[in-house]
C-alpha cells in the first residue's frame, strides 16, 4: 500500500475510533443502529484512492454529527448499496470542514475546562479520583458511563522513590 493510501487509512481509523466511542451517546437506539450500518459500509469502501477519499470525507462528517449528537443527511437514512459519491451532495454546507465555525469568542463557556462544564451542568463537585489522576480525569471523562448498571475503575498504585505511595 502506498504512503498516500496508508495515510488515508490512518485518518479513517482515527475517525472510526472516535465514532465508535461517540455512537454510545446517541439517545435513540434506531440512530445508533443506523450509525453502525454507516460505519460498516464506510469500512468496506476502499477499493481505490478515490473511494478512500470519499469514505474519509463521509467518515469525518459522520464523526462531527456524532460529536454534535445530531444526525444530519445523508446519515439520517440507510447507506446506499451503490457508490457513496452520491451522498456527497447531501452534506450540509454548515457542517463544512472549515475551521471558522469552530472558532469561539474568548470567555465563552466552551473555553472552560471540561470538568467545570460538567460540574455546573450537574451541580456537583468533581469526583476525588479526577483530582488525584495525573491527567486531571481526562481519561475517565472519555470513557462511556452506563445509564444503569455499574461503573468500575481499577487503579494501580506504585511506590515513589521515597517509599510513599503516589
Amino acid at each position: 500500500m502506498t504512503s498516500d493510501a496508508q495515510e488515508l487509512d490512518n485518518d479513517f481509523n482515527y475517525n472510526m475510533v472516535l465514532a465508535n466511542h461517540m455512537v454510545t451517546y446517541l439517545q435513540s437506539a434506531m440512530d445508533r443502529q443506523l450509525v453502525r450500518r454507516w460505519l460498516e459500509r464506510l469500512r468496506r469502501y476502499r477499493r481505490s484512492r478515490r473511494q478512500m477519499a470519499v469514505r474519509n470525507e463521509l467518515m469525518y462528517r459522520l464523526a462531527r454529527n456524532l460529536n454534535d449528537a445530531a444526525l444530519r443527511p445523508p446519515f439520517t437514512e440507510v447507506p446506499p448499496s451503490g457508490p457513496l459519491e452520491a451522498c456527497l451532495h447531501q452534506l450540509s454546507s454548515d457542517d463544512s470542514s472549515g475551521e471558522e465555525k469552530e472558532q469561539k469568542a474568548p470567555g465563552k463557556e466552551e473555553d472552560r475546562p471540561w470538568w467545570e462544564a460538567v460540574d455546573s451542568a450537574r451541580g456537583e463537585q468533581r469526583p476525588l479520583v479526577h483530582d488525584r489522576s495525573p491527567d486531571g480525569g481526562a481519561f475517565l471523562a472519555a470513557q462511556p458511563v452506563p445509564r444503569c448498571g455499574v461503573f468500575c475503575y481499577l487503579a494501580v498504585v506504585a511506590k515513589g522513590k521515597d517509599g510513599d505511595k503516589r
